[in-house]
């Protein structure tokens, strides 16, 4: 990872550092600082990745519905009010 950072021009200033990525179905800006534009289906899903090799997945809905994370070592979890989406994970 110091080998990508320092290829776009950037020198780390930390000996620990992470890096999160995000992806969503609508404009990242609404869930920064425009969250009263977002619909209840919304969702966006984030990549964090750490300088001593952790990573986690998170999945959420912006109504709550569920959220689900990914960790290193197959380590999958699922909150959610409704119990079809914690019968399904099972």
């Amino acid at each position: 990872m110091h080998n990508w950072i320092s290829s776009l021009g950037l020198t780390p200033t930390s000996k620990y550092w992470d890096i999160t990525f995000t992806l969503s179905s609508t404009e990242i800006e609404k869930w920064l600082y425009r969250r009263n534009k977002l619909k209840p289906e919304d969702t966006r899903i984030s990549l964090s990745v750490r300088s001593f090799g952790s990573w986690t997945v998170n999945l959420e809905r912006h109504d709550k519905l569920y959220i689900s994370q990914w960790r290193a070592n197959n380590d999958f979890r699922v909150e959610s009010q409704q119990m079809k989406y914690s019968t399904f994970i099972k």
